[in-house]
């Protein structure tokens, strides 16, 4: 069972939460290594949809009491189940966590890399189908992403994994814009981009740059010297 990692000393109302059906725990296992979890039922389907069908009805996983998740990170689902029995501990703290190497345990992790996984972990949250997680997942994201700019990775990723309309691109592309008015910062990550993301985004990234420039440099530009845009044939002289 997931243990205590970063909290303000609150079980959250764990304790009453569980008093009906304390008893009741089912097995999750992890692939690919099928790690495994022992989780309340109870609590586990109250917050996730997923859980509550698997756990439901005449189900194989509800007759064995025992739920496998092909394809899940063992790591995001330890945070996963950490946030269910400890709901005031820090999902960013615990992502960093997660990535320090045991024999590290005062390194300090890159924050754009804990963006990056935090992206994951709320994809892990859509899959499980516990709206609560993800909303606390972004909020986290929402409060780090203001104090640096979300990696070429991370917008690579979240824009290849999510719809037009999840909420997850809409925090990346307000998490985007204030970075966009630097044009050294905006120029970078459009280069690094370039490519690899589609061309609608690409598009948008770009609007919104415009939009964020002083409203003097939105008009025409001047076009300097007419000569630039001519055809000079090969061995003759430029305009006059």
């Amino acid at each position: 069972m997931a243990t205590k990692r970063k909290s303000d000393g609150s079980d959250g109302g764990f304790s009453k939460q569980l008093r009906s059906n304390y008893n009741a725990t089912i097995t999750v296992l992890v692939s690919p290594s099928e790690a495994s979890f022992t989780v309340h039922k109870d609590l586990i389907c109250r917050n996730s949809k997923f859980f509550d069908k698997a756990c439901s009805g005449d189900w194989k996983e509800a007759r064995e009491r025992t739920v496998r998740l092909a394809g899940t990170n063992a790591s995001f689902f330890q945070i996963y189940v950490e946030k269910l029995y400890f709901p005031t501990a820090s999902l960013y703290d615990n992502t960093a966590d997660a990535l320090r190497p045991s024999a590290k345990p005062f390194l300090v992790m890159d924050r754009n890399e804990v963006l990056f996984q935090l992206c994951q972990i709320w994809a892990l949250g859509d899959y499980l189908q516990d709206h609560g997680f993800q909303n606390a997942v972004v909020d986290t994201l929402a409060m780090k992403a203001a104090q640096e700019l979300p990696s070429g990775s991370t917008v690579e990723w979240v824009v290849g994994n999510t719809s037009t309309d999840s909420p997850l691109r809409r925090w990346l592309v307000n998490a985007l814009i204030p970075y966009l008015t630097s044009a050294p910062l905006a120029a970078a990550l459009l280069d690094e981009l370039t490519g690899k993301l589609p061309a609608d985004f690409l598009m948008l990234l770009l609007k919104l740059r415009v939009k964020s420039l002083p409203a003097s440099f939105r008009g025409p530009a001047p076009l300097g010297d007419k000569c630039m845009y001519h055809v000079h044939p090969e061995g003759t002289a430029k305009c006059a």
